[in-house]
């Protein structure tokens, strides 16, 4: 879902003949493609976003820094993730990429299940990222996770806001084309302000 959003707001970037790029990571940077507005690039970005996330652990706070040094023309960096890492670090991140003056979107990418845990029999929950397996009785653990779930959500929402970084939750559940438009009319609203 966040390939394909990636993908999709830069077909859109280039068709107005202006410059896309692409970072992907996990711990570390994997792919970088310098922006350009050659048509060309969304090749080269839809086949590095069809190899799929990472297997390490993402860390997103150093991630975020390293990208703040490494663009160096201003721009609109927009970000695509579950952001399930610390959300001080991701904030202080993320500030760093605002203190270089890039406009930046958080795209918070989350799953139904994630955001509703609709499990009730005992299920078998694979770590991702080299987290281990966990098999348990989710209706235990449904209103403690919910709540957290709720605290994260929150904390990193506020957090960008108050960054002036824009927070767009994307449920992949939705039509894409729907939570991409309306978030393109939501800004273009409010930059016609």
């Amino acid at each position: 879902y966040a390939a394909m959003a990636a993908a999709a707001l830069a077909y859109m970037v280039l068709q107005q003949q202006d410059s896309a790029g692409l970072v992907t990571f996990d711990d570390q940077v994997r792919a970088f493609l310098k922006p350009s507005s050659q048509p060309s690039l969304l090749k080269q970005v839809v086949n590095i976003l069809n190899k799929g996330p990472g297997r390490e652990r993402t860390r997103l706070g150093p991630i975020f820094h390293d990208m703040a040094e490494r663009i160096t023309r201003r721009g609109i960096v927009m970000v695509f993730s579950d952001l399930f890492d610390d959300p001080e670090e991701v904030l202080t991140g993320l500030m760093h990429l605002r203190h270089k003056r890039h406009e930046v979107v958080v795209f918070h990418v989350l799953d139904r299940a994630e955001e509703e845990f609709p499990f009730q029999e005992s299920t078998l929950f694979r770590g991702m990222e080299q987290m281990p397996e966990l098999l348990t009785d989710p209706r235990s653990l449904r209103d403690g996770y919910l709540e957290q779930l709720r605290l994260f959500t929150t904390e990193l929402e506020q957090g960008c806001r108050a960054q002036n970084v824009d927070y767009v939750r994307l449920r992949t559940d939705k039509p894409l084309d729907l939570a991409l438009s309306t978030y393109l009319a939501h800004r273009l609203a409010r930059k016609g302000k």
